[in-house]
């Protein structure tokens, strides 16, 4: 007995093709989707934790820079540079305000112009760098490096820092 083929049904095939590439489709997405929010879920705790750790971190690194040889030498360095510009500037605002006397005394009107503006800048300089050194002494990396010979803050009662002219005479003679 001869066994009678059947007609080959591509319907079915077809059927099936599209059902396998369905389910392997649904399976691709499947897997997207789930290495996508793992990798959401693994970047969340990856900043979470950092965010723990950051004051720590952050504490740790400031101690190092605070530490390091170069912001100690550079911190002296510094706080001796500001120390005898202060020092510095409140000698020339002596020298200034004696010309402003000699220059008022003999009723030079333009040279009184200019020693007035010269000791207003001067003033201001020194009161600048007054104010730089007495903030730099309370800052994290610098204050601790001053040297020890250097005023804490520097004392705006003593002569040689208080940004005012020494006692001047009207009757100074002008040194030009």
């Amino acid at each position: 007995m001869r066994r009678e083929r059947k007609p080959h049904n591509w319907e079915d095939d077809l059927r099936s093709d599209r059902a396998y590439a369905r389910a392997v489709g649904w399976s691709a997405a499947r897997w997207f989707i789930t290495i996508f929010v793992g990798a959401l879920l693994l970047s969340g705790l990856i900043w979470g934790i950092t965010v723990l750790v950051s004051g720590p971190k952050g504490a740790g690194d400031a101690q190092i820079i605070k530490n390091d040889g170069r912001n100690r030498v550079n911190a002296q360095e510094e706080f001796h540079s500001i120390y005898n510009k202060i020092i510095a500037t409140d000698q020339q605002i002596t020298i200034s305000a004696t010309e402003l006397a000699a220059a008022t005394a003999a009723k030079n009107a333009d040279d009184v112009k200019h020693w007035r503006s010269t000791l207003t800048g001067q003033r201001n300089v020194c009161v600048g760098a007054v104010g730089e050194y007495n903030a730099k002494t309370d800052q994290f990396s610098r204050g601790q490096w001053r040297d020890p010979v250097l005023p804490y803050k520097i004392d705006q009662a003593d002569p040689a820092t208080d940004c005012q002219p020494a006692q001047v005479t009207a009757t100074a003679a002008p040194t030009n």
